[in-house]
This record gives structure tokens, sequence and C-alpha cells, in this order.
């Protein structure tokens, strides 16, 4: 399904063109470092690098590593679809076909179709990440240790593949720590365990970090409190994974989601006091029995998953977006749940026949406008393409006339990861005057514009793309004054320019 939706390459953003970068600079021999933007070559910080080296090691095999992040999105969707069947398996439920509903969710679903059309870390997050919870579960229930070690190994690598994947370590020690069923000391050792082993990683990638660049993360710590800007745009996100309208009314938005949630809560309620009534007593206690571990641990992940996102963006990241994207984690987590619990309250449902109709036939359409989404959205990736990678990036003019400067050309753009991607050049990004990371002015501005303009003296050139909007970069009229520049091409998607004297 994915393949043939991204016939034109795989979808492609700012941070793809990162990850596909790094990923041939290890294969070039120049480590994991990144071809383009502030500096060429420099030490990749920004992100973790386990999906770089992925790419690499997999495009050795499949013609470098824009076509490996292709065939791996396409393989981990499959994983991921499967692995929320087995997490619904896991739970033992009473109705045969939950494990199935739960695959279908994800398959089906238009932001988990998008989000594994691109070249993102996120499907491996999402395969690791849950891929732990579930070994962390396995342990809480048998007690078996090395599901415990092998739990902390998969959320090691999540911190590897996301900075957001202490979440899944936190999730996971407070789950040992919190929820009953052994002694005090047992679970205090087995999440230290956890945590030992998950954190190891991302503390020497750190490491490494700080001694190649003095940053741990390429972030700084400024305070920039979450506003209703965030909470819009999570309301938007969570209403379209409901199949609503962008441009339905706020009331709308609100209800349905507190309406589903309140079935859900109600339907939970009801469940937990039926299993422990029937369990009362039997280890670990009547509340952890009547819900399989598992399922705290998803819903215990999903709180600490926002705090995590609430407190990034207030004190690291206030550019991070509460979208599709960045809310994934949520999505898979939401349908393991609703599937067991629509599993465990089919018995009841179904010999009230009414109840049991209604259910279906809110699924079947769920499922149905779902997919018509999804092969709509993979339908324009076939026909257009995706990101960067669409066919009018691909015929790009100004990319054209890339090609053809001289070889060893010094270049600035407000889009340098188009042009890797598609000339296989290094770019400099234009110097920003705002930073919209920190929400700060960027103090370096004019002693990085000065040496902008050092370097196009010595031959470069800007490549300035119209349809690129940013908003903490000088306009093109504000560039072209401020540096006196004169336009060498000018094409329909973009204009070359150089200095109109060089020294």
């Amino acid at each position: 399904m994915l393949l043939v939706g991204t016939r034109w390459g795989v979808g492609a953003s700012p941070d793809s063109a990162v990850y596909i970068g790094a990923a041939q600079n290890l294969l070039s021999g120049r480590g994991l470092t990144v071809p383009f933007g502030g500096q060429l070559d420099g030490p990749l910080t920004h992100f973790p690098p386990l999906y770089p080296i992925l790419l690499a090691g997999l495009g050795q095999s499949v013609g470098g590593p824009a076509a490996a992040a292709r065939w791996l999105a396409a393989v981990l969707f499959g994983a991921n679809v499967l692995l929320a069947a087995v997490m619904v398996a896991n739970t033992r439920s009473t109705a045969g076909w939950a494990p199935l509903a739960g695959a279908g969710l994800l398959l089906v679903a238009p932001t988990m179709v998008s989000l594994h059309s691109m070249a993102w870390s996120e499907p491996l997050f999402l395969l690791l990440g849950f891929s732990g919870l579930l070994l962390l579960a396995v342990y809480q229930e048998q007690g078996r240790w090395p599901a415990l070690l092998a739990a902390g190994a998969l959320l090691g690598l999540v911190t590897l593949t996301r900075y957001a994947g202490v979440a899944f370590v936190a999730a996971g020690v407070l789950a040992l720590v919190a929820l009953p069923g052994r002694p005090r000391r047992a679970r205090l050792a087995a999440g230290l365990v956890l945590g030992a082993v998950s954190m190891a990683p991302l503390l020497a990638w750190s490491a490494r970090n700080l001694a190649l660049a003095g940053s741990a993360t390429s972030r700084q710590l400024v305070f920039h409190p979450i506003g209703l800007g965030h909470a819009r745009q999570a309301l938007d996100t969570l209403a379209g994974w409901l199949l609503l309208p962008l441009e339905a009314s706020t009331a709308a938005k609100l209800g349905v989601p507190l309406a589903l949630v309140g079935g859900i809560a109600a339907i939970a309620a009801w469940h937990r006091r039926q299993a422990g009534a029937a369990v009362r007593g039997n280890w670990p206690g009547a509340a952890l029995a009547a819900w399989p571990a598992l399922i705290w641990q998803l819903i215990l992940f999903s709180v600490v998953y926002v705090i995590f996102l609430a407190g990034s963006i207030s004190l690291v990241d206030a550019n991070t977006p509460l979208d599709d994207r960045i809310l994934s984690p949520l999505y898979p987590a939401g349908a393991v749940v609703a599937a067991w619990l629509a599993g465990a309250a089919w018995p009841s449902a179904r010999r009230a026949r009414w109840p049991a109709a209604g259910l279906l036939a809110l699924a079947a359409a769920f499922v149905a406008l779902s997919a018509v989404r999804s092969a709509g959205w993979l339908a324009a990736g076939y026909e257009q393409g995706i990101g960067f990678n669409r066919r009018a990036w691909q015929a790009s003019p100004s990319l054209m006339k890339v090609q053809a400067l001289p070889e060893g050309s010094v270049l600035y753009s407000n889009a340098p990861e188009a042009i890797y991607l598609h000339t296989g050049r290094g770019a400099y990004q234009i110097p920003r005057q705002f930073s919209p990371v920190s929400q700060t002015m960027n103090g370096d501005y004019a002693a990085e514009l000065a040496e902008m303009r050092r370097r196009l003296g010595e031959g470069g050139f800007v490549v300035y793309f119209a349809g690129v909007r940013s908003s903490s970069g000088p306009s093109e009229a504000e560039l072209v004054e401020t540096l006196a520049l004169q336009v060498t091409a000018r094409t329909a998607d973009g204009t070359l320019y150089a200095l109109a004297s060089r020294p």
C-alpha cells in the first residue's frame, strides 16, 4: 500500500533531509554529521542516531538512504499493525476479534498511513516503544527478569530514536514502582534496573554531543509556557482522528472527544467492577488484575507523554507542533485500549441486541470513512508525490539551475534541505533573525550575516525559493537590500542571487 503511494519517493520534510543526509555522510566516511544547514558536515546532535544509522545500513543494499527510508517505512507500518494485534491479544480479551480490531484501527487510520509514508523516525519509535511496554507487561504479570532486561534494552533504543523516548522510560519505571502486587523493595529494584538499562544509551550519546558540540541536544533551556494556540492545535488533531472536519465548531471538537472518553470510561468502570469482584484478593490486587498490566502501561504512558510534551514546549522547544506526527504515540495506545474495552463489553452488548447493532454500525462507519481518507492520501502521493519528493520539486527549474553551477560553489538558501535531497549539494541555511525553538532573538544574526557576505564574495550564490515561507528569517526583499544582491537567474519557482560586486 505504502510502496504504491510513495512511487515518487518517500515523503520528505526538513527533518527527513537531516536523517537522510546524516546517513549518507556516515556511508561516505564523514561520521554522523549533517551536510547542510547552519554548518556543513556539522555533528548530528538535534536528533538521536539510531534512525540514520539504520538508513545507512539498509541503504547499502537498496540503493541509498532515501530508498532505505521508503522500504523501512513500509515494513514498519506492517510491523506496527501487527504489534497492535499482539498487544490486544496480550490482554486476553474475551472477544476473538478484538486483536483484529486493534490492528484494523491502525491499518486504516489516516494519521498512521501519512506518518508511515514519510522518512521520519516516529514509526521506529512506535515499534520499539510499545514493544518495550509489552515486554514490561509480561514481566509484571510473570515476574521474569529476562523480560524486564529485554524491555529495558528496547526502551534504551527508543531514546536513541527520539529524545521523547524518555517518556516511555518514565512511564515504565512509574508502572513498576507504583502498581501493586510485589513487595516495595522488589518494585524499587525493578524500577532502578529498568531506568539504568534504558537511560544508559542516551547518556552516552549526550556525552558525545557535549564533547563535540557543547550541547547535549542542541537546545537551550528557556521558559516559554505552553499556550492556547497549542491547545487548539491539539484539539484539531484529536478531532481529525475522529474524522471531524477542520472547519467544525469548537463545541463539536470538544463534545465528540469528551463523549467518546465518557463512553470509554463508563465501559471501563463497569468492566473493572465486574472483573475486580471475580479476582478480589488475587495478585497483583483487584485493581491491576481487573485490567491487564499492559492496559495500565498504555494509560500511564499516555498521561506521561502529554506531561512530557507540555514540559518540552514550555522549557525546551516552543516550536513543537501538537500535530499528527508529535501526538502519534497516543493513537496506537488509544486504539489498543479501545479494542480491548470493546471486546470486554461485547458479551453484555450482544445480549442486548440494540447496543451491539449500534456498536457495529458505528465501528463500520468509522473504518470505512478512515479507509477513504487514507486512500485519498495515498492516491495524492501516487499522482504528485509527498513533501520534498513532490513532482513539482523534482522538476524544479531553480534546482536545475543549481545543478548547473560550478562544482564547489558556496550556496545559501531558505530551503537547503531541498537542494541537498535533489542535487546532493550542501547549502547553508540563510541566517535566522529569530529562533522559533527558544522564542528569542538571534544574538548572532549580524555576525552570521557578515559571514554569509564574506562567503558569497568568494563566488557564492543565494537560492531563494518563492514557495518557502519562514517567519524566523529575513524576507527576500530585505535580504536583497541588506546584502546588495543581484539576480543571476530567475525561474518559475525561485531566484538565484550573487553579490552585486565581488571583492
